[in-house]
């Protein structure tokens, strides 16, 4: 009896999930319209901030500072060594990935904007990042400016 009540309550939870999960409404209780950007449409790039409401609201308001070429350096692990996480920080080229090519002009748009370059160094796991943060800090080497821990090593 009581296992049936559970699958019922489980039968009903997943019921309302499914009805509740609409589509995104404004205010005065209309579903909004969400545009997607594809691939063979125009590229948000291509559109000036004026133009495009998406690129103006997801544009920081931050002071208008330059760092004269600062190389900003990233010690991370290789994408290998965790293949259900993307851990790139860094893309040299457009190659048609949305998440490397949306990684490019991210970087590339900072670099330009703030007057520094980035650079990513890969190791083989978090175990050789932790190790090498841990050297690095101990003998007061500046290296790296952020080492790519993840929580288990961070400690």
């Amino acid at each position: 009896m009581i296992k049936r009540k559970i699958i019922i309550f489980i039968a009903l939870l997943l019921a309302a999930a499914i009805f509740v999960s609409c589509a995104p409404t404004t205010d005065n209780g209309e579903t909004e319209d969400r545009v997607d950007v594809r691939a063979d449409e125009t590229a948000p790039e291509d559109i000036a901030p004026e133009e495009d409401p998406r690129i103006a609201a997801a544009t920081p308001n931050l002071p208008d500072i330059r760092f004269d070429g600062f190389e900003f350096r990233i010690l991370n692990t290789h994408n290998d060594s965790v293949p259900w996480l993307l851990t790139t920080l860094e893309s040299e080229e457009l190659t048609g990935d949305p998440f490397n090519d949306a990684v490019y002009r991210r970087n590339r748009t900072i670099e330009d904007r703030f007057g520094i370059t980035i650079r990513e160094t890969t190791v083989s796991g978090y175990g050789d990042v932790s190790s090498m943060a841990r050297r690095n800090i101990s003998a007061g080497d500046d290296e790296f400016d952020l080492y790519m821990l993840s929580r288990g090593y961070a400690l």
